[in-house]
């Protein structure tokens, strides 16, 4: 969002070699979603749920913006909302 797109690339390789937990991948899921690597950005989003990052916002995340009506994301999201007993 800075205008440094590639020191943003650099800075999220070097992370997804770090041990991670749930709120390292769902950033690397907002960053990978707003670089336009959607298959990295549900890859990443789906560790983060599975480390049990379950938020109702995430379907509201501008930074997620880019993944929604994709098949995998809905499912995330309908995932999470099963999760968190909402419709």
């Amino acid at each position: 969002m800075a205008g440094r797109e590639n020191d943003s690339r650099i800075a999220a390789i070097d992370a997804m070699e770090m041990p991670g937990d749930g709120n390292g991948a769902y950033s690397l899921a907002c960053y990978w979603a707003r670089a336009g690597d959607h298959a990295e950005a549900i890859r990443h989003l789906r560790s983060a749920v599975d480390q049990g990052m379950v938020l109702a916002w995430v379907a509201r995340d501008p930074d997620l913006e880019s993944l929604h009506g994709h098949p995998e994301f809905e499912a995330i999201i309908d995932e999470i909302n099963e999760l968190l007993g909402e419709e």
